[in-house]
Parts: C-alpha cells; sequence; structure tokens
C-alpha cells in the first residue's frame, strides 16, 4: 500500500513532538511493513486568522489520490479529501479548543453586519465539504470588504477571539467528521478525552506511536534532564522556579528550543546550575537521557507523548 503522511509544517519552523512523530512513523512503517510511506508537509503560518484559514484552504485543495491511504495527525492537514483518509489525532489548535482563554466570550457581544454570513454558516448543526467554497468565500469577503474600517476587522477576527474560534471549528467538524475519515485514532487516552476533538460518537482508538529514536542505555546520573519545545504549555517555567529553590548542586539540564527560549533563560538568569543546551542531535539526546537521574516533564494536560515513551 502507498501511503501519504501529511502534515503541517510550521512558519517559521520549529521542530518538536510532532515532527519527531512523523519522522518516527515514517521510518517504522518504511522499515518493519511492506507499505512505503512518504512524508508530505505543507507550509502552514497561522500568526493570525487570515493565515490559519489560508492553510486550512490549502489542504483542503490538495489532491493526493494517487496514493492508497492518506494519515494526517493535526490540523489543518485533516482538510485533505481522500476515500481512504484516517486521522491519528495529535491536537487541534488548542489555543481555540481546551486552552482558549475562560475570560474570552464565545461569540460576539454584539453581531456586526460585516460578519453576519460568516458567523450564521458556521453555526449550522451539519456542515460537510460543499459548504468549503461558501465558507472560504465569506472569509475572503469580510477580508476585502472596503466598508470595514481596519481596526474594526482586527478586532472582528482577534486571534484568539470568538469569531476564529468558531470558524476553526467549524473546519474541524467537516475535516474530522465520519462522512471524511474512515477511521479515528488518537495518541493517547488524554487526546482521545478532550472535549470537542472528535465528532460525538465517533469509536476514537488509542494508538501509542513509534520513537524516532533508537539504542537507548543507562550510565551513571549526572544531571537532571528535561527535553522539551520551548513553549508555554510545557511548564518549564514552573520546573525552574521549583529547582531554584531546591538546595542541591546537581545540575538542571534544559533540550530543545522554541518561542519562550529567552523568556525562559531571564527566568534562570543568575542560577549557574541551570544549563541550556539548545536543540540535541539525536546521539546526543540518547546520552543526555542515559545520564540523567531523572526526566522532568510537565506540560499542561498530555500523557503518553514522545518523552514519556
Amino acid at each position: 500500500m502507498k501511503i501519504a503522511l501529511v502534515a503541517p509544517s510550521g512558519v517559521p519552523f520549529v521542530l518538536g513532538g510532532a515532527e519527531r512523530l512523523w519522522w518516527g512513523l515514517a521510518t517504522w512503517v518504511n522499515r518493519h511493513t511492506v507499505h512505503a510511506m512518504e512524508l508530505i508537509k505543507v507550509p502552514s503560518p497561522e500568526r493570525d486568522f487570515w493565515e490559519v484559514v489560508q492553510s486550512y484552504r490549502r489542504f483542503a485543495e490538495l489532491d493526493l489520490d494517487h496514493f492508497d491511504m492518506v494519515i494526517s495527525t493535526k490540523y489543518p492537514a485533516w482538510m485533505v479529501a481522500h476515500a481512504n483518509h484516517v486521522v491519528y489525532l495529535q491536537h487541534t489548535l488548542r489555543g481555540l479548543y481546551d486552552t482558549y482563554p475562560p475570560d474570552l466570550p464565545l461569540a460576539p457581544a454584539r453581531l456586526p453586519r460585516a460578519i453576519e454570513p460568516l458567523w450564521q454558516l458556521v453555526q449550522r448543526p451539519a456542515l460537510d465539504r460543499s459548504a468549503l467554497p461558501e465558507l472560504f468565500g465569506a472569509v475572503e469577503a469580510l477580508r476585502k470588504d472596503p466598508e470595514v474600517p481596519d481596526d474594526v476587522r482586527n478586532r472582528l477576527v482577534a486571534f484568539p477571539g470568538p469569531l476564529s474560534r468558531a470558524v476553526v471549528h467549524a473546519l474541524d467538524r467537516i475535516g474530522l467528521s465520519e462522512r471524511s475519515i474512515r477511521r479515528h485514532l488518537a495518541i493517547s487516552k488524554t487526546v482521545a478525552q478532550r472535549e470537542g476533538y472528535f465528532p460525538p460518537g465517533a469509536a476514537v482508538e488509542v494508538v501509542p506511536h513509534p520513537s524516532d529514536l533508537e539504542d537507548f542505555r543507562q550510565e551513571p546520573g549526572e544531571f537532571v534532564f528535561s527535553a522539551s519545545r520551548l513553549d508555554g504549555a510545557k511548564r518549564l517555567d514552573l520546573l525552574i522556579k521549583a529547582y531554584r529553590r531546591c538546595r542541591t548542586d546537581v545540575p538542571l539540564v534544559i533540550a530543545g528550543d522554541g518561542p519562550a527560549g529567552n523568556a525562559l533563560r531571564d527566568l534562570a538568569r543568575g542560577d549557574p546550575r541551570i544549563r541550556f543546551v539548545g536543540r540535541l542531535t539525536d546521539e546526543a539526546l540518547i546520552s543526555h537521557y542515559a545520564r540523567s537521574h531523572f526526566v522532568v516533564f510537565v506540560p499542561f494536560q498530555e500523557d503518553m507523548g514522545l518523552i514519556t515513551l
């Protein structure tokens, strides 16, 4: 079987657990099965509402019919249309789902005329792919509407905000519907149980994914270790604050890079025990695992991720 593993390429590119899952899955399938898998990535910026919707549109227009199966794991890649499409879900756009700020409304306080067509469309209980041209057209009309001042438009499409949340939820309902997806899988129980991730009543199977690393070993402990994307949801700020309160000479080594890197280094400044080593090669990462007393991994509501495995 010829399988396309389709995924977004972040803009700017950041290497994290999602990328390692794709590499590990493709390597495992090609090395240990009779099937052939290709990883297909599409640049997917998401710095604002317009970019996110355009990324969904790119995947919706992607033709992968020369493959026997398509596997997608992450938004917006599951917008690909294919007769044998399997979703192996890592996560949705979490800032518009389970980490949506609780102080933000779920609907606009008042409904400006400029967004009425789009808002009414995404509120429809039954949506399928036939609604995509109308939905993308309504977003484009709002972007170009000469009667809407730029400051008003920017408030309407705040990201996160009620309109951006409603539009992305509508797109996900279409992409993840049981009419579009042959089989629903999740990487963990936590992901499978998150509200709104899967269609109501969908049978979701939990399947831990393969690591992209091999040849693990154990050596005498030298430090406490954490490997992670340097991002707020990984809560490394809690780890650093806790470590600064500890009376120990054992170093804390933090590997990885990401948008929160500078803030975390500022938080650790003045404590020589805390070391940031950046992104490690695979061999260096295995060596750090081997030489750690233990590995600290404290993200918000994750369970069986690659670090744990």
